[in-house]
């Protein structure tokens, strides 16, 4: 072997461990840079779910200001449902206490849109007002269901008894009496065949 064949390959020999060296380093980067970026999408998600949270905790004090402002014209235990059902049909005849009614299931309504939409959190809300919202469908729905009739709208609440539905199977709360229509959508309830299954 002569003196050139030797340099050109132990150049070649050279260039080619250079190369790999160079792959393994863009190997590492691209790795790191990738553990990198996960790391940054999990402190960002984690961040994210703080945020549900404290919007959710927020809009939680909000529900309960404004269920001090109606304190005088609605039921205050909405788990009553004697209370509840003796309120809507005295509530017939008074248009105060009707605006009022609609007022405060159209305010859940929307507060329910917030958690079916992942804005505001349901675990959170589930912990600190879930045994309230369950009872609001439940104890308000045969308003709901005369209301959908009167409105030719099916979906009228549908958002709140989605979300009281969602909370119930959250916390393991069997259905009521009268709950078999809570928390299924329109859909799914034309959909289950079970016995207690809406219409």
């Amino acid at each position: 072997m002569s003196m050139f064949e030797w340099m050109t390959t132990t150049l070649g020999g050279v260039t080619a461990v250079l190369g790999l060296g160079s792959l393994i380093f863009v190997g590492i980067q691209v790795r790191q840079s990738a553990i990198e970026t996960r790391n940054a999408a999990l402190a960002e998600e984690a961040e994210r779910i703080r945020e549900r949270k404290r919007d959710t905790l927020a809009a939680i004090s909000a529900t309960v200001k404004y269920r001090q402002e109606m304190k005088s014209v609605l039921p205050w235990n909405d788990r009553d449902a004697g209370t509840v059902r003796v309120f809507l049909a005295e509530a017939e005849n008074d248009d105060k206490a009707r605006h009022a009614v609609r007022a405060y299931l159209d305010y859940m309504e929307m507060l329910a849109v917030g958690v079916n939409e992942d804005v505001l959190d349901i675990s959170t809300l589930a912990r600190m007002q879930g045994g309230r919202i369950v009872a609001i469908a439940t104890n308000y729905a045969d308003y709901i269901d005369r209301r959908r009739r009167e409105l030719k709208s099916p979906t009228l609440y549908s958002e709140l008894t989605t979300l009281a539905g969602e909370i119930s199977r959250i916390r393991r709360i069997p259905d009521l009496p009268g709950s078999a229509n809570v928390g299924q959508s329109p859909t799914r309830r034309a959909a289950d065949p079970s016995p207690g299954a809406g219409p």
